[in-house]
C-alpha cells in the first residue's frame, strides 16, 4: 500500500497527543470537547478516539513527533521491537533499513522488517536479543547515509530497482540473439552487472539513477534524516504486557501477504480483547 503523506502523519501525531494531554486529568470530557472543537467529532466517534488513546496510555505510552517510543515483545520465541515514529511509511522504510544495518554491525544478526505509516517492526533471529540500551541508541543522525547504504546493499531492493533502471538504459537487454530472455536470466544478468559496477564505480549514471529512485521516489531519505535530527534524546524503551493499540496496524501489516481482510479484522479483535483483559478494571469506559 502507498503510505500517507508526511503532513497527514504529523496531524495524526497532533490528534493523538492532543487527546493524551487532555486525559492527564483522568477525565474524558476535556478530550471530548477538544475533539469536537478541532475536528468536528462528536458522540460515538469522539468516544472511540478517546478510548483508543486512553488504552494506549494505560498499557504503554503515546509517542510524539520528537519523542518516539520502542516497544519490545517476544513473538514466536523471537525478540521483536516496534518503533513508534508516526513519520509515514516512506520515512519509516528508510529508518528501518538504517536500524537493521546498525543491529547487524552490533550483533551480526539479520533482521526481518515490516513498515507501516505509524512505525516499523524489526524481528531478531531465535536466540538473539539486544538489551534496552542498544534498542534506545539506534535512532540517531550520526553516519546516517553510510548506514542507510549498508542497509540497502544487503537487501533485494537495490538489485531489483537496478534491474528496472538497467532495462530502461539498455544495459540489461530484454531480448538477445533474436529471442526474449527469461525473467531468471534478466535477474541474473542485472545482479552480476550491479555487483561489478558497485565495486568499480558507484558514480556510474545508471547506479546513480537507481539510488535516486530508491532514496527520493520510493523512500523519503531527506525526510528520514530530518526526523532523526530533531529527536529529543533517545527513545523510551517499554515492555508492554500485551500488544498496544497503536501496534495493531503494524502487526497486521506484517501478515499482509498471507492474511485476508477478514482475518486481519479477527486478529485486531483478538489483540484488543487481550488489551482489555490485561487492563481489567483500569479500562476506561466512555
Amino acid at each position: 500500500m502507498k503510505g500517507i503523506p508526511a503532513e497527514l502523519a504529523r496531524e495524526i501525531h497532533a490528534l493523538r497527543n492532543g487527546v493524551a494531554e487532555r486525559l492527564q486529568c483522568a477525565e474524558a470530557q476535556p478530550a471530548l470537547e477538544w475533539l469536537k472543537a478541532r475536528y468536528g467529532l462528536e458522540n460515538l466517534e469522539a468516544a472511540h478516539v478517546v478510548r483508543y488513546v486512553a488504552q494506549q496510555m494505560a498499557i504503554s505510552a503515546v509517542p510524539s513527533e520528537r519523542n518516539p517510543i520502542v516497544e519490545i515483545y517476544r513473538m514466536d520465541r523471537r525478540q521483536t521491537a516496534v518503533f513508534h515514529t508516526g513519520a509515514g511509511r516512506r520515512i519509516n522504510e528508510a529508518l528501518a533499513r538504517v536500524v537493521a544495518a546498525r543491529i547487524f554491525a552490533y550483533s551480526s544478526a539479520n533482521t526481518n522488517l515490516t513498515t507501516d505509516d505509524g512505525g516499523f517492526l524489526l524481528t531478531l533471529p531465535v536466540r538473539k536479543s539486544l538489551p534496552d540500551a542498544v534498542w534506545a541508541s539506534l535512532l540517531h543522525a550520526q553516519n546516517f547515509d553510510r548506514d542507510l547504504l549498508a542497509g540497502l546493499r544487503s537487501s533485494h531492493l537495490l538489485r531489483n530497482f537496478f534491474r528496472y533502471v538497467a532495462n530502461t538504459g539498455l544495459l540489461v537487454l530484454r531480448r538477445a540473439g533474436g529471442r526474449s530472455l527469461r525473467r531468471g536470466a534478466l535477474a541474473w544478468n542485472s545482479q552480476k552487472i550491479f555487483d561489478r559496477l558497485y565495486d568499480a564505480d558507484r558514480k556510474f549514471p545508471l547506479l546513480r539513477e537507481t539510488f535516486r529512485t530508491i532514496t527520493r521516489d520510493l523512500l523519503d531519505v531527506p525526510g528520514a534524516r530530518a526526523y532523526v535530527e530533531q529527536i529529543d534524546g533517545e527513545p523510551r524503551v517499554l515492555h508492554p504486557p500485551a500488544a498496544s493499540p497503536f501496534t495493531f496496524g503494524i502487526l497486521t501489516s506484517s501478515f499482509a501477504d498471507s492474511v485476508v481482510l477478514d482475518d486481519r479484522a479477527s486478529m485486531v479483535q483478538a489483540l484488543h480483547e487481550r488489551v482489555l483483559e490485561v487492563l481489567g478494571e483500569r479500562a476506561i469506559a466512555i
